[in-house]
């Protein structure tokens, strides 16, 4: 009996929609098929990786399939593996798929703000958690008590359905306010901060008991936009971080959120869950807010945890970085790369310097995901 493993991207999208039939924007399909085979570098030995750019059916092999490990589940996930011939007895059911849309709300979030609050015991002082509202009136009176302000949408991440905003926001903002509210329930709002580094604790849960996996280093667009990870062990991250913060801090996190998983997760969901947080200043004085997103799916910063930690030479250090651009740029660069820059082992068979592309790049490729170690790291 083997696992099959499914790259879905375009999960974090159909949480609004929560449809069966939903129908992912083309940006969101090409990258669900250029990247169809990155499963293969975190999915164990013997799994199989269900190919996007290649919708074969299982023609009856669906029943040998002991376990399903989507990017993150959904009734169109759902669907998708059962119209290719998965058995739906290791798929979930709707009551189960529904629980997990509930806590993949960004209400979770600050539940689990309120949790380490309390728990934590006031040793440090923590951000004010999201708030949830319901109306753009709402909106502007919270803008005009704290000023500037983050609003995301309930259901979304890496940096899509977030504006950032003041209480002078625009009819366009008013309008977005409101087809969030009429399309998702509320919308969350929290004060904005100026973050100096954003990082995660990436977990996973298995047989309803929540295991720490490792840290995740991300480079992001000032809007928090997604770009890439630092490729780095687990130690050197914490010793990048203590550079700015006491590390007491941040294990008194890790253990308190493991906590918070186990007692309000675990007994829901099983698979991978980051904890997106970062590092911020406030008036002069350095702070930790540990709980800006959940994600209850598979994420790219668990994709280069695993990475580094399954094919990295120790004390190498790179990035893991996702690419769009136009199908001819990218091609004749990952040709170059490919010339020029060709990944280097050593004699234990780990990666020491140079670019390998995750995925195959051809003429009509538009996403790419890249590893680049040492120097050739050094020259983005």
């Amino acid at each position: 009996m083997k696992k099959l493993y499914i790259f879905n991207p375009e999960h974090d999208l159909a949480l609004a929609t929560w449809s069966a039939n939903y129908q992912a924007p083309e940006s969101a399909l090409f990258l669900a098929s250029d990247l169809a085979m990155l499963p293969r570098w975190y999915a164990e030995a013997d799994a199989v990786v269900f190919n996007r750019g290649d919708l074969i059916p299982f023609d009856g092999e669906g029943d040998s399939f002991e376990m399903v490990e989507p990017w993150g589940w959904d009734p169109a996930v759902k669907r998708l593996l059962l119209v290719n011939g998965v058995s739906e007895t290791i798929l979930p059911n709707d009551e189960k798929l529904e629980k997990i849309r509930d806590l993949s709300h960004r209400r979770i979030a600050t539940k689990a703000m309120d949790f380490l609050r309390a728990d934590l015991g006031g040793r440090w002082e923590l951000p004010m958690a999201a708030e949830e509202l319901h109306s753009v009136e709402e909106v502007r009176n919270r803008c005009e008590k704290y000023g500037q302000t983050v609003l995301k949408a309930p259901w979304s991440s890496s940096g899509r359905g977030v504006y950032w905003t003041d209480v002078n926001f625009s009819p366009s903002v008013a309008g977005w306010i409101k087809r969030v509210i009429d399309k998702q329930g509320s919308i969350m709002a929290e004060t904005a901060l100026t973050r100096k580094v954003d990082f995660a604790m990436e977990f996973r849960i298995v047989d309803k008991k929540t295991e720490f996996v490792g840290y995740s280093l991300f480079i992001t667009e000032k809007s928090g936009l997604y770009r890439g990870n630092r490729l780095m062990s687990n130690d050197d991250i914490l010793a990048e971080l203590g550079k700015l913060i006491d590390i007491e801090e941040i294990d008194a996190a890790r253990l308190s959120l493991t906590r918070f998983i186990d007692q309000n997760i675990a007994h829901t969901y099983y698979g991978y869950i980051g904890v997106d947080m970062f590092i911020y200043e406030d008036n002069g004085e350095i702070r930790l807010n540990p709980v800006v997103e959940i994600n209850l799916r598979m994420t790219m910063g668990v994709v280069a945890r695993m990475f580094y930690d399954k094919y990295v030479a120790k004390g190498v250090e790179g990035l893991f970085m996702i690419e769009h651009k136009s199908p001819s740029r990218l091609y004749v660069h990952h040709q170059w790369q490919n010339e020029k820059e060709k990944m280097q082992y050593d004699s234990e068979g780990r990666m020491t310097e140079g670019y390998l592309s995750l995925c195959d790049v051809t003429p009509n490729t538009l996403y790419r995901a890249s590893i680049l170690l040492g120097d050739v790291a050094t020259k983005l």
